[in-house]
């Protein structure tokens, strides 16, 4: 993972330009939702972009060994879970929890929901307060296959990159 850009990832030349856009004037969106079929690279686009931020705002080339060895205390992963595959109340709360206190090695904390699509509209309904009142240096990265399957009041709240 190159820290300087996307170069390492192949396609969506687009997003890559908006992204990198965001970071270099500063002007990143605190939720995110990368939009588009399974398998298309959402995934490594947010593990680049968090590398980007972290290392355009501290400087700090650690950080991206801590990223790509998925250690790094400052990112944070949610995956559906059970047999059910879905993202639990329980969890969305931990998160909604977890973005208001202080990051520990970076300047930004990063949180990346794997599956967004799978979240029961109660579940999705707890972070809109985090949506709405989210705190300084911290980005919501929803990943999701299926727009349509968000709520609107998520998708309301988010900048929607669109992945093909």
């Amino acid at each position: 993972m190159n820290p300087n850009c996307f170069s390492q990832i192949i396609g969506n030349e687009e997003v890559k330009k908006q992204l990198s856009n965001m970071v270099s004037k500063r002007a990143i969106g605190h939720a995110l939702l990368f939009a588009g079929p399974e398998g298309i690279g959402k995934s490594l686009f947010a593990w680049a972009l968090a590398a980007k931020i972290m290392v355009e705002y501290d400087n700090e080339k650690d950080h991206v060994r801590k990223i790509q060895s998925g250690q790094h205390p400052d990112v944070h992963i949610y995956r559906p879970e059970g047999k059910l595959g879905l993202h639990s109340l329980q969890s969305l709360r931990q998160l909604s929890e977890e973005v208001y206190l202080p990051p520990y090695e970076a300047s930004w904390k990063i949180f990346i929901i794997h599956d967004a699509d799978r979240m029961l509209s109660y579940s999705a309904n707890a972070l809109l307060k985090t949506f709405e009142e989210p705190p300084p240096r911290t980005v919501i990265i929803l990943l999701s296959r299926s727009q349509a399957a968000l709520l609107p009041t998520i998708l309301s709240r988010c900048c929607t990159l669109h992945f093909q």
